[in-house]
């Protein structure tokens, strides 16, 4: 009896290296880290303007820290964006000058936009009181009805839910692109058996890297045409397991290709929580996902992804595979995946036989200890 030599799972959250993780990982991060370089030096280009942007909010005239403020332009296309500091400042680059709007985005408020703003040859200083308006989220008393791709903009529950995780998902995008922080974090690898029951486990203090996503995903070009298991049919090196990572979260590829449903807290979550369930208009064809998005109702703060897969291989059809993460807030308002798990099958090819069969599991779980800023200051500490 021969087992395939093991799922390649895209994971790892602070190696201080990117090529931690899958075999195509480090493509992916490389990608990523090439894209910020390339806006980077064309930021730096000849006719950018610079604004220098405080929000304050109106009633108190206190500083709007850890809000995502986006640089538009007349057309409402994104140029440029960034994140309030604690006190309520952001620098943001224009490529030319000319007419924009900033748009501000808060957790559990509801949008705000400026007038139009010119921007002309030289750094300019601009200051914003805002109402803070929050925002109602849906109390779920039972599922509601699903609505796919672009047909679930025009249900209202959904939508406050998304627009919510999407704030989340973008302060975390924006943590992991400008890699301000260090973590240090704890990963387990475990070898399970078909019953989940533990073989083998690798485990070991990690030390601090930078700011990383635990979970990676290919470009969206890539999830369109094969889904988030590449690979799916190699039995020997085993397929290569993607997960949701912000840009795939953020993308219009993931709203149009998944139907959207609220749902009401079950068992295993806290009464104060609710759900936004997502599954694929499945394609026969190719692998993706299906889970829920918890927010805390009250907060409108994004707690907890869960995630399985569908549209699996015979092999792997039973099988008991997915993911879970955890997100926590920082001080300033920042966001991070502060706990991840990602289970995935392995095959199995008995001699003689080209046919597979599921062989047992493996689990990567990790978590950050501890979250240390550029200069090593402690920022957060978190518990086991």
């Amino acid at each position: 009896m021969a087992a395939g030599r093991g799922p390649r799972c895209s994971t790892g959250y602070m190696s201080g290296s990117p090529d931690r993780g899958g075999s195509l990982t480090p493509r992916a991060v490389g990608r990523s880290i090439l894209t910020a370089a390339c806006l980077i030096g064309m930021a730096r280009t000849a006719g950018a303007q610079d604004l220098r942007v405080r929000v304050l909010e109106a009633e108190l005239s206190i500083p709007v820290s850890g809000a995502l403020v986006l640089l538009v332009d007349p057309e409402g296309r994104e140029r440029n964006r960034g994140v309030t500091s604690e006190g309520g400042r952001v620098h943001l680059r224009a490529l030319a000058a000319g007419s924009y709007r900033l748009r501000l985005l808060r957790i559990g408020y509801v949008a705000w936009e400026s007038p139009l703003v010119e921007v002309g040859g030289e750094t300019r200083d601009i200051e914003f009181q805002v109402a803070s308006r929050r925002v109602v989220l849906p109390d779920v008393i039972v599922v509601g009805r699903s609505l796919c791709g672009a047909r679930s903009t025009g249900d209202a529950a959904t939508m406050a839910l998304w627009e919510e995780a999407q704030k989340a998902f973008g302060l975390a995008r924006e943590t992991v692109l400008r890699r301000r922080l260090r973590f240090r974090s704890v990963e387990r690898i475990a070898d399970l058996d078909q019953d989940g029951r533990v073989t083998a486990e690798r485990a070991g203090l990690q030390p601090s890297g930078l700011t990383s996503w635990p979970v990676r995903a290919p470009a969206v070009e890539s999830l369109a045409a094969h889904g988030f298991v590449a690979q799916i049919e190699n039995l020997i090196a085993g397929p290569t397991w993607y997960g949701p990572d912000p840009e795939v979260l953020l993308s219009e590829f993931f709203l149009e290709s998944h139907c959207f449903r609220p749902v009401p807290p079950d068992s295993g979550t806290p009464a104060g929580w609710v759900g936004l369930g997502f599954e694929p208009v499945l394609d026969p064809h190719k692998p993706d996902i299906r889970g829920t998005i918890w927010v805390d109702r009250e907060s409108a703060e994004l707690r907890r992804l869960d995630f399985s897969y569908a549209t699996l291989p015979s092999w792997a059809v039973h099988a008991v595979a997915g993911g879970r993460l955890e997100f926590a807030r920082l001080p300033g308002g920042l966001w991070i995946v502060q706990l991840w798990t990602l289970r995935v099958p392995v095959p199995e090819v008995r001699p003689g036989n080209d046919r597979a069969r599921l062989h047992g599991y493996q689990e990567t779980r990790g978590w950050v200890e501890v979250v240390l800023s550029e200069q090593g200051q402690e920022l957060a500490r978190f518990d086991p």
